[in-house]
């Protein structure tokens, strides 16, 4: 998150004093285009592609596979 922070597609912003020193992460106006469906292009196809898991598993599956060699 650190890096995408940096990269301009999240911003921080730190929570209400009673949470002490915690930050949550925001969409900037820019990044936030690209994720909500009415505008198009958009990314919101490539993100749900990215967590599903069927397309996430293989990967899980590469991994244990690489690490036995």
């Amino acid at each position: 998150m650190s890096l995408l922070t940096h990269l301009g597609f999240f911003a921080t912003t730190k929570l209400d004093p009673n949470h002490g020193d915690q930050k949550r992460y925001v969409l900037t106006p820019t990044t936030s285009r690209f994720l909500i469906k009415s505008e198009l292009p958009n990314l919101s196809p490539f993100v749900r592609a990215t967590v599903d898991p069927v397309m996430v598993a293989p990967m899980a599956v590469f991994g244990r596979l690489v690490q036995r060699q």
